[in-house]
This record gives C-alpha cells, structure tokens and sequence, in this order.
C-alpha cells in the first residue's frame, strides 16, 4: 500500500466517524461518554434490580445498557441514532454474552416504541431535548418509571433526588 492509499483511507474513516458524530449530534446530542463509575451511580439511585428492564436513550457506545446487563442482571434496551455506536454497542454485547439480557436498537429516541417497557429510564441529553422529550415519556412509561438523568433536567417531573457531585437527578414519572 503506498503513502497516497493510506491517506486517501485514514480520509475515508475520518469522514465516516466525523458524518457519524454530525448525525448523532442532530438528533438529540452529541456523544459525551459518561464514566462507568458515574453509570454505576445511577443504576444505584434509580434502584434498578435484577429482572427489571431499563431504557437508555441515546446509548452511544452501549455502556449504560452493557453495565444494567451485566453488573444488575436487568434487561436492558438502548435507543440509538448513531449506526456505528449501535453496531459497536451490539458488537460489545454479543461478545460479553450478554445478548439475552441486552441490546441497542438503531433508531430515533423520538419516535421508539421501547419506552411502556422502561421500569428505569436513563438520559444524557441536552435541555431541549428533554424537554422534546418529557411529554412522550409522560405518555408512554409506565406510571412507576424512574428517570434519571445526567446533568440536564425534566421539571416537569417530581425530582426524588440529586447528586450534585455527579449531576444526576432521579424523577418519578408522575406530575
């Protein structure tokens, strides 16, 4: 492979990755990779349990759902727009053997139909984007749900707690 070959593929994945990140960022927010130990926090405050089934919206890279899996044994769906983050995310699953607990849907957050299913809901999101959001989770989630989102908020929803260390604030679902 010579010099020119090579450029002409390191330009062809950097425009991949960069349309990739361009389209995600279009459709609710960008990627911002959230630290498992704050994934950890999370699951913790919302009291997921084993069994249950738990909708991240925007999963990215599938970490939220990979941990809910693995660590909580619940059920864990993910809503993604990303192509490349949801067939990594579902590359990550498969390979951990967690494909019976676990998956990331490629699809809109606003127009999926995985949100009657959420005993926890988790999001990253922008302000606007929850507030696009908050009338559909209304509507569609069970009247039990959790929601916990990181740094941006619903008030809309009764917030049961908070980590400000963290940013993570736990909803009820009810008004």
């Amino acid at each position: 492979m010579n010099t020119l070959e090579l450029i002409l593929i390191c330009f062809g994945m950097y425009m991949i990755v960069s349309i990739s990140w361009s389209v995600a960022g279009m459709f609710g927010a960008p990627w911002v990779p959230t630290p498992i130990w704050v994934v950890d926090r999370m699951l913790k405050m919302a009291d997921l349990k084993e069994g249950e089934t738990l909708v991240d919206l925007g999963a990215g890279d599938g970490r939220i759902v990979i941990w809910a899996a693995l660590r909580y044994k619940a059920q864990a769906i993910g809503v993604e727009i990303d192509p490349l983050r949801c067939l990594w995310a579902n590359i990550v699953i498969h390979v951990l053997g967690l494909g019976s607990r676990a998956r990331v849907i490629y699809g809109s957050l606003y127009e999926t139909d995985a949100l009657p299913k959420a005993d926890v809901l988790t999001t990253y999101l922008l302000q606007s984007t929850n507030q696009e959001l908050s009338e559909k989770i209304y509507r569609e989630c069970k009247p039990t749900v959790r929601v916990i989102s990181r740094t941006f908020t619903f008030p809309q929803f009764t917030l049961v707690s908070q980590d400000l260390k963290r940013n993570l604030f736990l909803y009820k679902h009810q008004q």
